[in-house]
């Protein structure tokens, strides 16, 4: 990630800081990566990769614009590739998004899925309706998609990877425990419901092949040692190995404490 980095500005005054990413830092393909405060309720801490003590990029009331950059020529020349707010105006008490006033202020704002590539154009970027934006406008604190972006379609809270099976769980977020419930379509020879951290460490396993074609199993939010797992992101992995071929989904789990 040497080769981008994020642009903010301070009320209007244009382009006038910049924020590198840490020695070495890589992200996978379509993965996410997240920036926090040192102040953030500790499931966002939970769940970042960097957290920021101030003054800092996550900084901001709203009005400050911040951009992605990227150098093709090891930091010579930069380009914008992607906008939040105008760098050149100070809305007041934040941007307009989707219709919702105010958005950037006191909001959570989600990319939508069906959004694939970047775009410099604020205007169109925040839209003037919940269809015309390229944003959804949630509620103050609203966690449940800190880490995860699906690209390519409408966003589905229960991520299925495979028309063959199907993972969901209830209640999201919990605390102390959940049920997960799972189903496939497939002639089961082995299966296996995984549980694992941000980090990607498998911290329990479910087998569950006795129950054959669908059921359920309860995690009461400890690893395979019967410790308590802290607040955060995790993920449950339904692995089915079947006559006709392997399948996997994966649904996003949290625990807030």
């Amino acid at each position: 990630m040497s080769n981008y980095r994020i642009a903010q500005a301070v009320n209007g005054g244009g382009w006038e800081y910049y924020h590198d990413f840490p020695t070495g830092a890589a992200i996978a393909n379509l993965e996410v990566w997240v920036i926090t405060t040192d102040e953030a309720e500790q499931v966002l801490q939970d769940a970042a990769d960097e957290i920021m003590g101030y003054p800092s990029v996550v900084h901001f009331n709203g009005n400050d614009a911040r951009g992605l950059e990227w150098t093709s020529d090891g930091g010579t020349t930069w380009e914008l590739l992607d906008i939040i707010g105008d760098p050149n105006e100070d809305p007041g008490d934040g941007w307009e998004v989707a219709g919702v006033a105010t958005a950037t202020k006191e909001h959570t704002l989600v990319r939508k899925s069906e959004v694939t590539g970047p775009t410099t154009d604020w205007v169109l970027s925040a839209g003037t309706n919940t269809a015309d934006s390229q944003w959804e406008v949630y509620d103050q604190n609203t966690f449940e998609y800190i880490g995860f972006h699906e690209m390519g379609g409408s966003y589905v809270d229960n991520v299925i990877q495979s028309n063959k099976t199907q993972l969901t769980n209830y209640p999201n977020p919990f605390n102390p425990s959940t049920t997960i419930y799972f189903s496939n379509t497939a002639s089961v020879k082995n299966a296996e419901i995984a549980i694992y951290n941000i980090k990607g460490q498998k911290i329990k396993t479910f087998d569950v092949t006795r129950y054959g074609n669908e059921g359920s199993v309860l995690w009461e939010g400890k690893d395979v040692n019967g410790k308590e797992v802290p607040s955060g992101i995790y993920f449950s992995i339904y692995d089915v190995e079947g006559d006709d071929g392997d399948f996997t989904s994966v649904k996003k789990l949290i625990l807030l404490k």
